[in-house]
């Protein structure tokens, strides 16, 4: 790419001009979408433009001229959804049944489903409708180490100890 000239709705690409929108990262990174058309084709590409890119001032102009302001990034707002995640007290623990146990496994970080033998397919089907997933390796249905999953297998338990397995 030899020429590239920026202007708030367009990229012109060595004389091709193409519909451009334009979005500023909070560490000014740009990233400008555009549609390119070729007959009934067209493909859609995102070009990221990095702070240091010699087009970024170009870019960085377009992008203001468009109406854009760079996203502000504050401590707050960064992981504001896991800030106030309860501790896995669960963890490390089981509940066990008749001829079945749930693992809450700290090793592998996943909450494992044991059967002493091949459950019946009702059985099976009722732990994969919960979000379980069977691994050859650990033997066992699984789902990852969470809070989420603690609830599902609590849930799991009650329905497995009124089935007879």
């Amino acid at each position: 790419m030899k020429n590239i000239t920026f202007t708030p709705s367009t990229i012109t690409i060595d004389g091709i001009e193409y519909p451009a929108t334009y979005t500023i990262a909070a560490d000014e990174t740009i990233s400008v979408s555009v549609t390119v058309a070729a007959g009934d084709l067209r493909q859609k590409y995102r070009i990221t433009i990095h702070p240091d890119d010699l087009h970024h001032p170009a870019a960085m102009a377009a992008a203001l001229g468009a109406g854009l302001v760079p996203k502000e990034a504050t401590p707050a707002q960064v992981n504001q959804s896991r800030k106030n995640v309860p501790e896995k007290l669960f963890a490390g623990t089981a509940i066990k049944g008749n001829g079945w146990r749930i693992l809450f496994d700290t090793t592998y970080d996943r909450t494992r489903v044991i059967f002493d033998r091949v459950p019946a397919p009702a059985v099976r089907e009722m732990v994969k409708t919960a979000g379980f997933f069977w691994s050859p390796q650990l033997k066992s249905w699984n789902k990852k180490l969470t809070h989420k999953a603690f609830r599902v297998a609590q849930d799991l338990a009650r329905q497995l100890q009124a089935v007879r397995i």
